[in-house]
Parts: structure tokens; sequence; C-alpha cells
């Protein structure tokens, strides 16, 4: 079964409005990436104030089991 599918249709909206981007962060000397910043826009538009409430609230939320903050995972 889809994951998205299986959210509950709040958090299926919730999701729907956000938007993630890996940018590089470049050497200046060189030119070369050595790291990626991953940047999440829409939060605002989703009514949280800052990206970190997104992982805070699905947690507590029982109906968001598949909603998880990758780097508490690990």
């Amino acid at each position: 079964m889809d994951a998205m599918r299986a959210l509950d249709p709040r958090w299926q909206a919730i999701l729907g409005l956000l938007d993630h981007a890996f940018q590089p962060i470049i050497r200046a000397s060189d030119g070369s990436a050595y790291g990626f910043e991953a940047l999440l826009r829409g939060y605002d538009a989703a009514g949280f104030a800052s990206p970190s409430m997104i992982s805070v609230l699905g947690s507590r939320d029982s109906s968001s089991s598949t909603v998880r903050n990758p780097t508490l995972s690990k």
C-alpha cells in the first residue's frame, strides 16, 4: 500500500503543501561541493511555526505512524 494513502487525510493535506530540496554547500576555493543543506518550504502555509514542529506534532499523532523525523530514527 502506498504510504501516502495510508495516512490520515489531514496529514495528506499537510504533506501536499510541503516542498523540499537539497542545496549543495560549495567550497569557494575550488567550487566543489562538500556537503548539502536540506531545505523545507511551505511549512508556514501548512500551519507550522517551524519545520521541526512537523516532526514534533507528527510523533504525537497516533494516526501518523509513517511521519517520522529521519534524524531521530537512526
